[in-house]
Parts: structure tokens; sequence; C-alpha cells
């Protein structure tokens, strides 16, 4: 049996293989560009695997999940593989921080493509059919190998679009998106770069969307969870809402509510609602808060979420998904933003890019329902969608003024409220 450290000494100990390198690949200089990659796969003559991926650990186990996936392709103990993640001195650019499993994609491609290379090269050591060799703990296969994964795409005008219209008998809609040159997640080479904290491709549209059925709600002077039961026909979406509003004691009414004011120094209450559908799972959330009219000061009391993902399997881990998700958004929603000047980007620490903290963390109640009819939805993503438009239809259903941006922060409500 020919063992890797054999095999890596018989071939000079590298092997460099690229794989879906960009299109500038076949001007590249001899060597592999690492600004146009997006993974990488070291398998060096120690026997120890080394894995690059500029995908950060978000707090769900990615880790240790992407090492499996590399450690199965090579046929490898998991314990074997190193992973490295998100550190741009050390691995490809990721961008933001998305891409769960694409990330993991990434990494089984460039791992699988590995071990069939390899292997050809261990039968033509071995002079025999690559199909007459097996694998286990890495015999027979050569180390050294330093692997380019799949790039990123290049976003195009009028791509990624990725809400699902929830409200079916609404027959008549337009959905676009502009993507504008070097304004983009993966511009690598300036511009500005897009932040969605999560959920991608939906998470500002369903802004948009939501807000827009919110204020459609108002003009036709319907209570707006029942606008939406009346312009759907999907019954795990009616499920779900019907669940959330009953949860909150929900009392049918149009928005903004009759005491609803711009002025004062008392606060007063509002409550908004939002929907989001997203991989087989059906979400709700609903917003209470109290504004505050003179200081523009906005704290959300409750915040109900309701969800419908097919079977549930994991009850705790979805929990907490949840809320996490949940406090994420509300931070969105209130006080994060990225500012900066004319050369620079200027909220560069935690007292200036400010994040919700614990004191401000609502009571967050949750109605899961599980199906066993329904196959198995995501749960991991979409709950930080909510808050942005569920928190802006409440702030209208207190004072009757609709914002159209986040974050919701006292100088920019104060201003609304005041006509400026």
């Amino acid at each position: 049996m020919l063992t890797r450290r054999d095999f890596a000494k018989a071939t000079a100990g590298a092997l460099v293989v690229s794989l879906g390198v960009r299109s500038q690949a076949a001007d590249l200089p001899g060597a592999l560009d690492p600004s146009r990659l997006e993974a990488w796969l070291e398998i060096r003559a120690d026997n120890t695997i080394v894995a690059r991926t500029g995908r950060g650990e978000t707090g769900t186990g990615m880790s240790g999940f992407y090492a499996q996936v590399v450690a199965e392709e090579l046929s490898v103990r998991p314990e074997t593989v190193s992973l490295i993640m998100g550190d741009t001195d050390r691995t490809p650019d990721g961008g933001y921080s998305s891409g769960f499993l694409t990330g993991a994609a990434n990494l089984r491609k460039v791992a699988a493509y590995a071990y069939q290379k390899l292997l050809d090269l261990a039968a033509e050591q071995l002079q025999t059919q690559r199909t007459e060799l097996s694998a286990a703990n890495g015999d027979a296969r050569p180390l050294g190998a330093v692997l380019a994964g799949v790039p990123s795409g290049t976003v195009q005008r009028g791509g990624f679009l990725d809400t699902q219209w929830p409200y079916d008998k609404v027959k008549h809609r337009l959905e676009q998106v502009y993507a504008m040159d070097n304004i983009a997640w993966n511009s690598a080479y300036g511009g500005l770069r897009g932040l969605i904290m999560r959920t991608p491709g939906q998470r500002q549209q369903t802004f948009v969307l939501e807000s827009l059925v919110n204020e459609a709600a108002a003009v036709a002077k319907a209570d707006p969870i029942q606008f939406r039961l009346d312009h759907t026909s999907d019954p795990r979406l009616i499920g779900v809402i019907q669940a959330v509003a009953k949860a909150a004691n929900w009392q049918s009414r149009p928005s903004p509510g009759k005491e609803a004011r711009r002025t004062g120094s008392d606060p007063i209450t509002g409550r908004g609602v939002s929907v989001l559908v997203r991989s087989n799972a059906y979400w709700v959330g609903l917003a209470e808060i109290a504004v505050t009219p003179s200081t523009g000061l906005i704290r959300v009391t409750k915040f109900i979420v309701g969800v419908e993902c097919g079977k549930i399997i994991n009850p705790r881990q979805l929990d907490r998904c949840i809320k996490g998700g949940i406090v994420m958004g509300i931070g969105e929603a209130l006080k994060e933003e990225v500012t900066f000047d004319n050369a620079k980007v200027t909220s560069t620490d935690w007292s200036r890019y400010r994040i919700l903290t614990m004191q401000e963390t609502p009571e967050i109640q949750i109605v899961a329902m599980s199906r066993d009819d329904q196959g198995f939805g995501t749960g991991g993503e979409a709950p930080n969608a909510l808050p942005p438009p569920a928190i802006a239809a409440a702030l209208f259903d207190a004072t009757g003024v609709y914002p159209r941006r986040i974050p919701l922060t006292p100088d920019y409500v104060k201003g609304l409220l005041a006509g400026r």
C-alpha cells in the first residue's frame, strides 16, 4: 500500500489544481490569485489537511460541519482536518457572513476534486487503474495539494430576487431588482459592499414588500392581519398568521390607531406585523412598541414570532435560532448603521456602531407549529428579517407616519414626526 507520505515524496510533495477560477484565470502568471478564489484545501506531507474558507462561524456549528464535509469527501478522519475561517489574511475573502450551505458546497467540491485527481496520480505511481484503488484514512492518497475553489459570481442587473410572493390573490405585480456595478458583496476591487446580516436575497425586499402591504391595508382602512388573510389562499400561511394573532390577543382594527399622535412627551403604543416565506417555512412577526414623540425613542416591549417549517426536529435549537435572529433584527431596525465620510467608514467601534443591549431586549414569544405532512423547512435565517417591517408598521400605528428606511434612531424618528 502506498501511503500519503510516500506518495508525496515520490511526487516532490506538491500538487496544485485550480477549480472554477474566474474568467481571468487564463491570464494568471503561473500562480493562482487568492483574491479571485473562494476556498482552498491544503493536503500536507505531515498527514494533516487544512481547509480555508472566507465564510465565518455564525454560532451554528459551521466549523464542525465544514470539517466533516471535507473529511467525508477525502475518506479521512475528521480530526485530521483543520479549518481556517473568515480570516482575510489567511483565507480567501468571503464577503459578508452568508452562504452556510454555499460555503459547504465549495469545500465539498474542492475536496471531491482533490480526491479524484490525487487517485489518478496514485494510480499512475502504482501503475494501476484508479478504479482499483481504495482509500482508508488517507492511504494511497498523495499530500501537498493546494486546490482553488469555486469562485463567487458577479452581481448582474436584474438578478438575485429571492422573495417568495406570499399573496397569491394579488394577480398583477411587477418584481424587479437592480444591482449597480461595483456595489455588492463581492466587490473585491473597490466600491461599497452590501451587508444583509443573514437572509440573503430577501432581507431588503421583505422590508419593502411588507411595508407596502401595511400601507395598502391602511389605505383600504383594513386590519393589517385580516388584509393579509384576504390576499392569500395558502393554508399554511393562513394557519401561522391566525396562530400568532391568537397568541397576541390581536384586536381587529385598521392602522393607525385612534390614539395615534406625533407630539408629546408621554410614550404611545403601537403594533405592527410582517410576513415572510422562505425555504419551505412560513414566518409571521408581530411587534409591540412604545415610542416617545418628543425624543423619538422607540422601545420594543414585546415581539411575537410564529413559524411553521414542516416537521420540527430540534425544538430547542429552533428556539435559539429564532430568539437570536429576532434580537439581531431589532438591533438592525433601531440602531445598527454603518456611517462613512468621503474617504472611509467612520463607525469603526462599538461606541459608534451600536447594537441592541440586554436591557433593551424585549420579551420574545415563540409560536412554533410542527407538521408531519410538509417535509422539512429551514429555521435558521428568516427570523431576523421580521422585526424591521413589523417595527416600522408599529411606529405607523402609533404615530400615523410610515418610515421608509431604517434604522429608526431617535434623531431620525424625531425628524420624521416633525415633518422633516
